[in-house]
């Protein structure tokens, strides 16, 4: 999954606005899900230079921006949510370019 959503990708920022255009293809919103196990609505996603992914939410009349990788499933998780786990896993694999070895 890591490698679909970031071929043609050339660095980390193609790799990350990559997953970016992945989730929003395959993870429909807006979508029910907890941030430090409080229920929000994810609304949609979004790229911030300094931190990656982020998930725009609402809770209550609040919206706020928190970074995608604190959002939790409150059950199952939804169709697409492979996706958001695909990422995790790139960022733990430290987000290395996928032209490296070539």
């Amino acid at each position: 999954m890591i490698e679909e959503a970031t071929v043609d990708c050339y660095n980390d920022d193609e790799q990350h606005e990559g997953f970016l255009v992945t989730l929003e293809e395959h993870l429909r919103c807006p979508v029910r899900g907890l941030v430090v196990g409080e229920a929000v609505t994810v609304l949609r996603f979004d790229r911030e230079p300094s931190s990656g992914i982020v998930a725009i939410c609402r809770r209550g009349r609040r919206v706020f921006r928190i970074n995608l990788t604190a959002v939790e499933w409150p059950g199952a998780p939804p169709p697409g949510a492979e996706w958001m786990e695909a990422y995790r896993a790139w960022l733990r694999g430290g987000g290395g370019s996928s032209t490296e070895g070539e």
